[in-house]
């Protein structure tokens, strides 16, 4: 039995593991400077860079071995302790009854070795508070469960929802090649060419510098075979930068979520994927604060739904750490729903609606920029700017109505339940007692139009309800604050 009350260091495995990290900052933040001093005929330049990367490196490689050899962590009888720091020294102390979750991570390093990354984390904090680089896959599951077993000391009623390791779990998800290829093809493909295009400008930027008229030059005489195409050769590149995306995005969504794995142990859930970095993250039902779920028009024709479990977690991670499920059926949603919010009935309490001014709201946003732009586009053919213009408003009222429409707001004895969207359907659901604040925010017209947008603040982000009548608003604001208020749960 390892005993953890003695300071203990990582595996030796961790110097290389800090220094990959370190290099990997570097490589990602010159990567476009990288490329094009490889396209640079100015060889002094190269050289000088190649020297600075040298020293870099060497620097980062002493660092490594120095924050290894000064690297300590131990447990006492209260207290999960971390000492660290060579040129900064810090001791970092957490009360183990803070703890939230311990999860996993493994790259590709920690793989070669059979070593984890060990991600301690509690509720309130600006940050994951430990990182424990490389621990053999045995002692990390001895360290979490030791220190779930303290937890279960000191809070004994708390603990009782604690996901703990040796638990038997069942499968309640599981994505093959097959799943991940289809679901990948279904995902949202414009962030991938908004990369590739952002890619491309800070490339071209880069190059201009460098080789200056030369670039310019290039750029001119593309867009002039381009222009020179016409439209079948614009609509080919598009087709490319389309194809592009989405090879990238089944390839990026491939690897983040190869042989995701969705266990329940009865007291909460697991969480097992990737296949270059691999990480394992938990949750127990006490924690969950709320769930989102979406599901846009291909996803919905092949009965796939996209769940995000958010937990009481670090301020600035809980995104992050949020567990995010793709390619669930609507009843597998359906039975995660019912079973993390069984106090919420299914019976629905009371309807609220938005108020039909967010129509003109969503119209104008919609509107005004690209009116501009079709109206600075067609000044030569005014009539053709006009008819294109009426087209656009009729589609923009059209399609902010629809968002009216489909905005429902389902109030329950113990929660809420928010679904909208017109492509793509999004849904949040959370109980009163994970309400921690509300607020009431008024635009100079809501404040005429005796109108609302309405904040629910949880330890897992935020719900927001636009256009509600003040009225209703402060009905609702007082019954949410009464339920929290006299609720004898515990709200993480």
């Amino acid at each position: 039995m390892v005993n953890f009350k003695e300071a203990k260091r990582q595996s030796p495995v961790a110097i290389l593991l800090i220094l990959y990290r370190v290099m990997q900052t570097i490589l990602r933040q010159t990567l476009p400077i990288l490329i094009v001093l490889i396209l640079n005929p100015k060889a002094s330049k190269i050289d000088f860079i190649g020297i600075g990367i040298m020293a870099i490196g060497f620097i980062s490689a002493f660092s490594s071995v120095m924050s290894y050899f000064r690297f300590f962590y131990y447990v006492d009888d209260t207290h999960f302790h971390i000492r660290k720091g060579w040129l900064v020294k810090s001791n970092i102390s957490i009360p183990i009854e803070r703890i939230q979750t311990i999860d996993f991570y493994q790259n590709p390093i920690h793989k070669i070795f059979n070593v984890v990354q060990l991600d301690v984390d509690t509720a309130g904090s600006a940050s994951k508070e430990i990182h424990i680089h490389a621990l053999k896959k045995n002692d990390a599951n001895l360290l979490r469960n030791y220190l779930y077993s303290k937890k279960e000391e000191l809070l004994p009623e708390e603990a009782l929802d604690t996901v703990e390791q040796l638990e038997e779990e069942q499968i309640l998800h599981r994505l093959g090649v097959g799943d991940l290829i289809k679901i990948g093809l279904v995902q949202n493909h414009l962030r991938t060419a908004g990369i590739i295009v952002a890619f491309g400008f800070t490339l071209y930027g880069e190059l201009s510098e460098i080789f200056e008229k030369a670039t310019d030059r290039f750029v001119e005489e593309s867009f002039g075979i381009i222009e020179r195409g016409g439209i079948y050769l614009t609509l080919t590149l598009l087709i490319l930068l389309l194809l592009a995306s989405i090879i990238g995005s089944v390839i990026v969504f491939f690897l983040q979520n190869y042989d995701l794995k969705l266990t329940s142990s009865g007291k909460g859930y697991r969480l097992v994927k990737g296949l270059l970095n691999q990480k394992q993250t938990s949750i127990s039902l006490s924690k969950i604060q709320m769930l989102r779920w979406s599901s846009n028009y291909l996803q919905r024709k092949l009965n796939l739904v996209n769940l995000s479990i958010y937990q009481a977690s670090s301020i600035i991670v809980n995104i992050k750490r949020a567990i995010y499920v793709p390619g669930l059926s609507p009843t597998g949603i359906t039975n995660i729903l019912s079973y993390v919010f069984e106090q919420i009935n299914p019976k629905v309490f009371q309807i609220y609606t938005i108020h039909p001014l967010i129509i003109l709201r969503r119209m104008l946003i919609m509107v005004i920029v690209p009116l501009l732009v079709i109206i600075m586009s067609n000044l030569d053919q005014m009539i053709r700017g006009v008819l294109i213009s009426l087209v656009w408003i009729l589609f923009s009222a059209f399609w902010s109505y629809q968002y009216y429409k489909r905005y429902k707001i389902q109030i329950h004895e113990a929660g809420i339940l928010i679904e909208n969207g017109i492509l793509t359907i999004k849904g949040v659901l959370m109980e009163w007692k994970n309400v921690q604040s509300i607020a009431l925010k008024q635009t100079p017209i809501q404040k005429r139009k005796q109108l609302t947008n309405m904040v629910l603040y949880t330890a897992a982000g935020a719900v927001q309800i636009p256009f509600v009548r003040m009225d209703e608003a402060k009905k609702l604001r007082d019954f949410i604050l009464h339920h929290t208020e006299h609720s004898q749960k515990e709200w993480m």
